[in-house]
């Protein structure tokens, strides 16, 4: 989410060019950040996804 929110941020709004969505960047997040949300609630999240440096100050 944050590639997507940093492309939105650089003023660029679709998800273009090669292998790319075509979709609205911030469609993106909020479909993201949707389902981490609803994994969340419904206890199924599973996140296996590395750390960055940094991740537990964000988390």
């Amino acid at each position: 989410m944050e590639s997507h929110l940093g492309a939105q941020k650089a003023g660029q709004t679709i998800d273009d060019g090669p292998g790319k969505t075509v979709l609205p960047h911030m469609a993106i997040i909020r479909t993201n950040a949707a389902i981490l949300i609803d994994a969340e609630q419904m206890c199924g999240l599973t996140n296996d996804r590395s750390k960055t440096r940094g991740y537990d100050e964000f988390a």
